[in-house]
């Protein structure tokens, strides 16, 4: 893998897709990943990534070549070992190359796949799963497109190639794939079932779900967390649909696998599913990423009012409002489209309410608004739902608007509802914008400057950070360079999840003014450390007020001296800083 990286120039292999312009340090092209008219696209030479500024895709050369050709991990390294003349170590080898847990995961899963899609694709036994899809109306070209896989009904199918493939079978274990037999072997996990596999955004495989076929239970089988799966973030779909969504700016949120299949079969491509649990702020948070609208489809029953519940908080603490798509009671998407149509779906969407707004109406039909308890029990539970939109505009016009369905007054509202949750109370748990700007500046400077780190790491002004997600890319660059004596950038980013990876390629990249990189770095510095010392005495301040209220003489004798200690830490923070920067 090393080998290949260092042969393999981005810049040479990404002109074969794009026109460079040298802009800098960086080569500037359109990107080719979406629309645009003028360049973001930017390549590094010397750090070997490339980083849209527009629509924030990034990574080495190999993560190029997976989004752009569609190809998987294992599939990208070999073209390049091929272009470039190297030959592939088989698996085995691999892993005596110290490949990571990881690295090991993905292959076993990547086998996995192949195995189950060769099975339903070409083998006899797999005709009992052809005969099943065939019969759920789903085409073999979304059989290709989704990868589906037939596990084969025998015991033991799975763990047999996977042995014969020279896979360690306790690692197969961890991913939920087979479990031990007795005191010898290993049984399959997924057994007579149609099997779809899971990719994460990069186009790996990180784990399956299977339907049974006939009476087998439980009728649906998910893979259960592991290192590189989890259900709480991962979508079904999304790396095949994600060019949709953003497209049409709208993602459609389903319960099952064949609810999405059966909607992209009939061109409503812009859908995704989540895996056997229920919808997550991890999810919100990944789709947010590429639209800001929401559409979602619940039952319309008990069991469909509490899970819109569950999600419109989740939606609206986001800053979001989606909308409903109200079917049939006992009908699904998937029966939806075979029996009605694309087209009649399309004008559910179309004329789909605000979740917000049909919650409102679910509350109101529910209760007896004609008594005055029926109207508190509507205000008790709409309330604190209207509290978590941010915006304190809109949630002031839906306590108008909910007055006026109800008959109560505005204030009358408030004081019997549970208060709604302040608007601010997000904003305020991040931290300023402008604290922000100075610490992805003094990030900036980590990884452009690395020879910058030690003296970084002497102040301890990381621990100052306020972000989190900077604070945390900050501590893996410092332990990297510890480690290695340098911050090779592939290296790092092979390190950090997604998010940290696109905020530190973007900073890599970033063009900066550091006309006096010594004097910007103990300026930066000096700052964080003055933000820092600005909250602590505003703590201060407050548990003084609190004490003096208290009558506490004592407390507050001892306060005021840690106050002024403090000030005069303050004072002499330029003196400090700059000894131990040795500036």
């Amino acid at each position: 893998m090393a080998e290949i990286r260092s042969r393999a120039n981005i810049v040479d292999i990404i002109s074969e897709y794009v026109t460079f312009k040298k802009a800098g340090k960086n080569y500037l092209a359109l990107c080719p990943f979406h629309s645009e008219k003028t360049p973001s696209f930017h390549v590094n030479e010397e750090k070997q990534i490339f980083y849209c500024f527009g629509c924030q895709k990034g990574g080495d050369v190999i993560t190029f070549l997976r989004e752009i050709n569609n190809l998987s991990f294992v599939e990208a390294v070999s073209q390049l070992a091929h272009k470039y003349g190297l030959s592939l170590l088989p698996p085995s080898s691999y892993r005596k190359e110290k490949a990571t847990d990881q690295e090991t995961f993905l292959e076993i899963n990547e086998k996995a796949m192949h195995f189950f899609h060769q099975v339903l694709m070409q083998r006899p036994e797999g005709e009992v799963g052809r005969k099943y899809l065939n019969k759920r109306g789903i085409d073999q070209k979304i059989w290709e497109t989704f990868k589906l896989g037939y596990a084969l009904e025998t015991w033991d199918g799975l763990a047999t190639f996977l042995n014969k493939s020279k896979i360690p079978l306790p690692m197969a274990k961890q991913l939920g794939l087979i479990a031990p037999r007795g005191k010898s072997g290993f049984f399959d996990c997924f057994r007579g079932r149609i099997i779809f596999p899971i990719f994460n955004l990069n186009g790996m495989i990180i784990g399956f779900g299977g339907r049974a076929i006939g009476g087998g239970t439980p009728k649906y089988l998910n893979s259960s967390d592991s290192m590189i799966y989890k259900k709480s973030s991962s979508l079904f779909g999304l790396p095949i649909t994600r060019n949709f969504i953003a497209k049409e700016d709208q993602v459609l949120i389903v319960e099952g696998y064949f609810d999405l299949l059966s909607l992209f079969q009939a061109g409503i491509c812009s859908v995704v599913s989540p895996l056997g649990t229920a919808l997550t702020g991890g999810h919100i948070q990944t789709l947010k990423r590429f639209t800001s609208r929401f559409y979602v489809v619940f039952d319309s029953d008990e069991a469909g009012d509490k899970a819109a519940l569950r999600s419109l908080e989740m939606f609206l603490s986001e800053g979001l409002s989606p909308r409903v798509i109200i079917l049939p009671s006992g009908s699904d998407p998937d029966e939806f489209i075979q029996q009605k149509g694309a087209e009649n779906f399309r004008k559910k969407m179309e004329t789909a309410p605000l979740l917000i707004e049909h919650f409102i109406e679910r509350a109101i039909e529910k209760k007896n608004v004609s008594l005055p308890e029926g109207k508190v029990e509507v205000i008790k539970e709409v309330m604190p739902i209207i509290g978590y939109i941010r915006e304190p505009i809109i949630q002031d016009e839906y306590i108008r608007k909910l007055s006026e369905r109800l008959g109560v007054r505005e204030d009358r509202l408030r004081s019997l509802g549970v208060s709604p949750v302040s608007h601010h109370a997000k904003e305020l748990s991040s931290p300023p914008i402008e604290e922000t700007r100075l610490e992805e500046f003094l990030l900036t400077l980590m990884l452009q400057k690395p020879e910058l780190i030690p003296a970084v790491d002497t102040v301890k002004v990381v621990e100052d950070f306020d972000s989190h997600l900077l604070q945390e890319i900050a501590k893996t660059v410092i332990l990297l360079y510890h480690k290695e004596g340098e911050v090779e950038l592939t290296t790092l980013i092979d390190q950090l999840g997604e998010e940290k990876r696109k905020l530190t390629m973007r900073l890599s990249l970033k063009e900066e003014n550091f006309a006096d990189i010594t004097e910007s770095l103990k300026d930066c510095v000096l700052q964080i450390k003055r933000n820092k010392f600005k909250k602590m005495k505003t703590q201060l301040t407050i548990k003084i007020k609190k004490a003096q209220e208290s009558l506490d003489d004592s407390k507050v004798r001892d306060l005021n001296e840690q106050k002024v200690k403090l000030i005069l830490q303050e004072k002499n923070l330029p003196a400090t800083i700059g000894a131990l920067l040795n500036l």
